[in-house]
This record gives structure tokens, sequence and C-alpha cells, in this order.
């Protein structure tokens, strides 16, 4: 007789919601490490659960047999098993809608048993142009940038609240003074209690950067010295630099490293490489520039909707010494002078 029929599912029910006893979590633990099928079948309810959809799947799967049914059509789409960590991925919708993304995971101290050493992390990764909000159990929310990785670990809860970054992200981080939540970018961790920031941590920028809007947080273990600390207070911005290692803190206007949620595209006095990237992460596409005296060009513009073709023009209007060329056999923009 298949395993399937031993488990109930108001246990899986429970599980999705968190709200198992310790008895049911043995029980559940046991019936999952009897059958590869039996993990397959709960993850990709679990997924299911993810995108929005049980509630209408849990209704119409009321009785036994369709309780069967529904373990087929799953056991068919489960995820990819992968060696070494299993990641969830979650993609966001276009950037012209803000996608939802409802990121809640339930911790069960399940994967930590013998059969389940690799570590569990759900992860949210948006592509150019794109921009996820999220939402942990704990009640903080995280809006992600473009071309940006937020991941997690499965057993996220309100005494495990830690996320690792690659990109940018704004915070809005419930309070609690017993169970600080941190953000690793991976040159140093953000330590916070609960507050408001933003972080930039691009792995193709430099400068790996932290800006305070409400709250405190503490930044700490820095790449090259781990005993470092330092207190961010409103309005303040610490920086580390990749390159040469130099750190500090400034005063800024907390607003703008934030204005990126709305969707506009806000330059002051932004140099022409730097303003480059910023389309690249919008618009997916790719330039080339090799004059590094084109590359100091500042320049201030509110953008919003325009599309890429209208920004060049806009630049090459207020710069006329600025020519793009598109190569469409290597999907490049090529930046260069114009010749007299």
């Amino acid at each position: 007789m298949s395993s399937f029929r031993e488990i109930n599912s108001d246990i899986i029910i429970r599980y999705l919601e968190g709200k198992l006893t310790g008895e049911e979590k043995a029980f559940l633990v046991e019936w999952l490490e009897k059958d590869k099928e039996n993990r397959d079948f709960l993850f990709g309810v679990k997924e299911m659960y993810l995108a929005g959809k049980w509630k209408d799947i849990s209704r119409k799967a009321d009785t036994s047999t369709e309780w069967e049914r529904l373990r087929g059509a799953v056991s068919k789409k489960a995820m990819p098993q992968r060696s070494g960590m299993r990641h969830y991925y979650i993609r966001a919708m276009r950037y012209s809608a803000i996608a939802a993304v409802l990121a809640l995971c339930f911790g069960l101290g399940l994967f930590y048993r013998d059969s389940f050493r690799n570590e569990q992390f759900y992860r949210v990764e948006t592509s150019a142009g794109e921009r996820a909000l999220v939402s942990l159990p704990d009640g903080s929310t995280i809006r992600l940038n473009s071309m940006s990785l937020l991941s997690y670990p499965s057993d996220f809860s309100d005494e495990n609240r830690q996320v690792s970054l690659k990109g940018e992200a704004a915070f809005d981080i419930s309070a609690s003074e017993e169970h600080p939540f941190r953000v690793h970018t991976g040159e140093y961790t953000v330590k916070v209690k609960g507050t408001k920031f933003n972080v930039s941590a691009y792995l193709t920028d430099s400068l790996v950067r932290t800006t305070l809007k409400e709250g405190r947080v503490e930044i700490e273990d820095l790449h090259d010295d781990a005993s470092y600390s330092c207190m961010l207070e409103p309005g303040e911005s610490f920086s580390y630099n990749r390159n040469s290692g130099v750190h500090g803190v400034e005063k800024v206007n907390a607003d703008f490293a934030l204005d990126w949620i709305n969707g506009d595209l806000i330059l002051r006095n932004t140099s022409l490489d730097q303003v480059l990237v910023l389309l690249e992460r919008r618009f997916g596409c790719h330039f080339e520039m090799n004059d590094r005296e084109l590359a100091r060009l500042s320049y201030s513009a509110v953008l919003k909707d325009e599309p890429l073709n209208e920004i060049l023009d806009y630049i090459m209007t207020v710069t006329p010494e600025v020519v793009f060329t598109k190569n469409n056999r290597e999907e490049l923009i090529v930046v260069s002078r114009r010749m007299e």
C-alpha cells in the first residue's frame, strides 16, 4: 500500500500554516523519510502554496481520492533535485506592475535531521526591469530592485531572522529586541531590531552601501575586520569599497536611496558610466564605452516610463559629443565620441 495513504491531509495543511505539534512534526519526518515520492509531493504542494494557488486546490481536494489525484499531479511537476543546497525560485513579474511575491516559509526543523543535511533556501530573483515585494512570516517586507537576488533559509522564523542579498533592496523590518534581523551582503552584515533602510550590494558595483531611513542599524562583521561595529542613525549611509577596503559613514538624504521603489530613475549629477549601469539594469541592454572622459560627463533628470531610445536621445541632446551606435549582431550599444 502506498505510504501516501498514511498521511492525513490535515497534517499537510497544518504544516503549510506552521501549526504542527511536536508529535505531528515527528510523524511528518518519518513519513518523508519513507519514500522520495512523499518528499516530492510535499515540496510540490509547498510550491503551490507559495504561488498563492493553495486555497483553490485544497478546497477541491477534500476526499482521499482527490488527494491521491493531487499527489499524482504534483509529483509530475515536482521541482528538480539539485546536489548540495536545494533552492526554491520565485520569479518576479515585469516591472510595469510591481510583482507581489508572497514568500512565506515555516519553521519545521525536519530539514536538519540526518537525512536532510543539505540546508534549504528560498530565493527571490529579479531580472532587468523587474521588481518584487517579499513578505516574510515575521511581518517584515522587502522590496527587491532589478537584477537582484534575495535568499533566506526555509526555517526562517521569529527566532531565526536572516537573509542574504546580492543587488538592491529596501527593508521594512518588524521590530524585535530579542531577535535581531540580519542582512548578509558578503562584505558586511546589517544587524537590525526594527527599522527602514536600503541596501545596495550589486556584485558589479565597487561600493556596497546601506542607507538608514528610520530606526537604528548596526554594521558588523566587516569583510576584513570581523570585530568591526558601527551604529547608523537616520539619514546616515555606510559604504564599503570592495576594491580598496575603504569604508565610512556620511550624512545623506535617505529618500534619494529609495527613489527606485516607485519605478522612477532619478539622476542627480550622475556620471555617464553610472547612468549606463542603471539603464542596463532597467532595460537589460549592454553598453560598451572606452572613453574615460565621456564616462565623467554628468546628468540630472527624472525618468519614469520613457523607453530606452528616448533616454539615449536625451543624453545625445544635452551632450552632443556622445553618440550611441547599436550593434545588433553582438547585442551591444557602443558609446563613442562624435567625430567633428
